[in-house]
């Protein structure tokens, strides 16, 4: 359970290797015969990071916004929620939060990149740390239909 910035025993850090956390505790999983899981680890933090990165592909894509890899890698670092407790352990310092990277893109609409990671901080609060957190970034909120192809 991740409470206070605690982390899990099994969290991966590295301050040029990690560029950003994504929850990895308690994630529902399919497993065989339609059933579902709750599980724990890395495999389960990853594909939260990679979901976000087609919500925001695809969201780029219906607003008519050309946006290229370092663009999406920087939305998603610079709008996470900023941890004390992860400086000097990734890149970010920075827990991903999915709903201030998707404001953060509708900003794009209007303004430069760093303006618009500018009001995605100022106008979407951080995940509270504590239980509660983990809904508001399990797969359930953010399902997302496979892509068209781009």
């Amino acid at each position: 359970m991740i409470l206070k910035e605690s982390w899990p025993i099994f969290s991966n850090f590295g301050q040029k290797t990690v560029d950003v956390l994504a929850p990895g505790i308690s994630i529902d999983s399919t497993i065989p015969n339609n059933g579902s899981l709750q599980v724990n680890g890395t495999s389960q933090a990853a594909p939260q990071v990679a979901n976000l990165v087609l919500r925001l592909m695809r969201s780029a894509k219906k607003l008519s916004l050309r946006i290229d890899n370092s663009t999406l890698k920087r939305i998603v670092l610079e709008s996470g929620d900023y941890k004390n407790s992860l400086e000097k352990k990734t890149v970010s310092s920075a827990i991903i939060n999915p709903k201030r990277a998707l404001q953060t893109l509708q900003y794009l609409k209007k303004y430069s990149l760093e303006k618009s990671i500018e009001m995605g901080q100022r106008d979407v609060q951080d995940i509270p740390a504590q239980k509660s957190w983990l809904k508001h970034l399990s797969f359930e909120n953010y399902l997302i239909d496979l892509p068209e192809p781009f």
